[in-house]
């Protein structure tokens, strides 16, 4: 018998927010789909990192068991069900089964899980890495025949259950070894196919794919489909079974196999759309889900489902408008939230956006800009449309100074809308010319961050250039006039108290690393997007909020703060989180105190405290200690 730490475990819902529910909202889409299951109305959803649903098919009320109700996963998940429904869920090592309504055990494995199946008796079968296990009553035991079966470093690929005959199949790479529901070895069949990526066993046969062709094994024969002969409309990822035997296959175009042939149910026309798992329910009516896609077909009609959410999890950025509508991008495309809705109006991959003071939006790509609203004779144009202006460079980010001009940041340098004048480290002294981030405040200052530590202020036309050392990248500027000019980097957090012709950068000490975005609210407080957390500064302290907190992610991607003073927190694999600021209390959490402490720039003049000396620094330079300062005597450049 196989060493397991086996649990008795119910599930209890455990609270994963230290604050008020009422301060956080989550918008998760729960639609990247990776398994499907059929539990009599109710249909079991695994998601690639959101968890698992239980979605009641009848009513649309669903239950969610993910990491923050106390569920041991979040994802990498398995779906298996014995013929009285009863769900079996496994992910790494940890295997859990839903009877009755509720979690009632829990298995510990040393080590990953690869499959599972119930065969006819309803016992379950686990594919590990190297072995296979047989469920007996409470524990589970060794296949003492496959063991001496399997070659040395060869692994499990997968196992399948018979539906009408008694047996269970294991395959090993180009190998399917068949037994007997009591564990005995029967034979061992070859497969003739070149990199055989998944079996399915119905009531026609067992079925092999290696994407453009099938194999069938039927009464120790194999015969085969593919796309070079014709009897395979388009390659095979994926095979499901319906519990009367039907086997559906599918990679894009959903086929089932009928009368001794491949049948096309549905053709799915966006091309960049794979199918991923399907739930069929007999021959003709099936459930289907793919990334950020979930459907039922029915008799060749696929009838999409909806949620409200975004577009997908992997938030690129975030943008509130005048309106106070929220726009983020979420994986290739743009999506929209307004009241209380989400809509997905553009899919295109942004990388930034920026409503101007006449309400045009601009829209930045990698290599292009577009408009919307834009003035076309007197009348506003509604549709999206090419801009004739294209800066040179990969476009990084957009801003618009107060007197209207349009500039963009790029990875050749920084440019106003229009300009011929490119300002680069060619005339201006940056560090590097690959601006990363670009901000304009009132006091008509433009702000750039870069690689290499480059920072510079554009005013009056002129450039004060004060890069940091090389190895920081900045990556976030936000500003406040009672605050100051705050920098986001690579490796920590810089502020700017009173941005003047001499450039002062104090760093402020925290385990905060690798900025993404930084804003300020209307309490002065700091908030910082990293990809470890979100910290917010207040009173020189620290306070760390994480996925524990209520957060969907640790990886924060993108900040912005709307009229309503609530936080929209993107990440970069589960959605976006938002904070109501104006509840938001500080809690008794770690703190740590704020050092402070002076980095200074190169190649610069410097000006030590209060001594009347000017120095030429031709070296990188960095001055510790709380009473000492460095002053940057900028040069103007135009």
């Amino acid at each position: 018998m196989i060493k397991t730490n086996m649990i008795k475990w119910i599930l209890v819902l455990i609270p994963a927010m230290v604050f008020p529910n009422s301060l956080w909202v989550n918008h998760i889409n729960r639609h990247e789909l990776t398994d499907l299951l059929i539990e009599g109305e109710y249909l079991w959803m695994a998601t690639s990192n959101t968890g698992i649903i239980r979605w009641n098919t009848n009513t649309g009320e669903r239950q969610i068991f993910d990491s923050s109700t106390g569920f041991f996963s979040d994802y990498d998940f398995y779906l298996a069900s014995d013929r009285s429904k009863n769900i079996c869920v496994a992910s790494k090592n940890i295997l859990a089964s839903y009877i009755n309504g509720s979690w009632q055990l829990k298995y510990s494995f040393q080590s990953r899980i690869i499959d599972l199946s119930f065969d006819l008796t309803g016992n379950l079968w686990i594919a590990l890495s190297e072995t296979i296990l047989k469920q007996e009553g409470d524990s589970f035991k060794h296949v003492i025949a496959f063991d001496s079966l399997i070659e040395e470093n060869k692994y499990v690929s997968e196992i399948v259950s018979g539906i009408e005959d008694s047996c269970v199949y294991v395959r090993v790479e180009n190998k399917i070894f068949q037994f007997n529901t009591d564990g005995k070895y029967q034979k061992t069949i070859e497969i003739p196919l070149v990199d055989p990526f998944k079996m399915a066993i119905g009531k026609d046969g067992l079925f092999v794919t290696a994407i453009r062709e099938v194999g069938l094994y039927k009464d120790d024969n194999w015969s085969f489909f593919s796309t070079d002969s014709g009897n395979l409309n388009i390659g095979v990822m994926e095979f499901s079974v319906s519990d009367q035997g039907d086997i559906w296959a599918y990679g894009q175009d959903l086929m089932v196999f009928e009368n001794e042939k491949w049948v096309v149910k549905h053709r799915y026309k966006q091309s960049d759309i794979r199918i991923r798992t399907v739930a069929p329910v007999n021959g003709n009516i099936a459930w289907v889900g793919g990334a950020y896609f979930f459907g039922k077909l029915v008799w060749g009609e696929l009838q999409q489902i909806s949620e409200n959410s975004p577009a997908s999890n992997n938030i690129g950025y975030i943008y509130s408008d005048k309106d106070g509508t929220i726009w983020a991008q979420c994986g290739n495309t743009l999506s929209r939230f307004s009241n209380g809705t989400w809509t997905h109006p553009y899919a295109r991959k942004t990388r930034g956006m920026l409503q101007t003071s006449d309400s045009v939006y601009y829209f930045i790509e990698k290599n292009g800009v577009f408009v919307y609203g834009q003035l076309i004779n007197g009348i506003r144009d509604k549709n999206l449309v090419g801009h004739n202006f294209v800066p040179p460079g990969e476009i990084n980010a957009i801003s618009e100074d107060v007197y209207g001009k349009i500039w963009f940041a790029t990875s050749e340098g920084i440019i106003q809308n229009g300009s011929d004048t490119l300002y680069s480290s060619s005339n201006c002294r940056f560090a590097s010319s690959h601006i990363n981030t670009i901000l304009a405040t009132a006091d008509s200052s433009l702000w750039i961050g870069g690689k290499n530590g480059t920072l510079a202020c554009y005013k009056d036309k002129n450039w004060i250039v004060g890069n940091l050392e090389q190895s920081f990248d900045i990556r976030a500027l936000a500003y406040d006039s009672g605050c100051g000019l705050w920098i986001g980097t690579n490796k920590g957090i810089f502020t700017i108290a009173k941005p003047s012709d001499n450039i002062v950068a104090v760093e402020i000490e925290s385990d905060l690393r690798n900025v993404s975005s930084i804003v300020i609210d209307f309490k002065k407080r700091i908030w910082v997007g990293t990809n470890e957390g979100l910290g917010c500064y207040e009173n020189g302290k620290w306070n760390i909020l994480r996925k524990s907190d209520g957060l969907t992610s640790n990886l924060i991607t993108s900040l912005v703060l709307n009229k309503d003073s609530v936080l929209w927190i993107g990440t970069y694999d589960r959605g976006i989180s938002t904070l109501n600021l104006k509840s938001y209390p500080l809690q008794n959490r770690l703190i740590k105190n704020s050092k402070k402490s002076n980095h200074l720039l190169s190649k610069y003049q410097i000006h030590f405290g209060n001594r009347k000396m000017l120095l030429e620094n031709r070296n990188n330079f960095l001055l510790n200690g709380r009473k000492s300062s460095a002053v940057l005597s900028g040069r103007p450049t135009t």
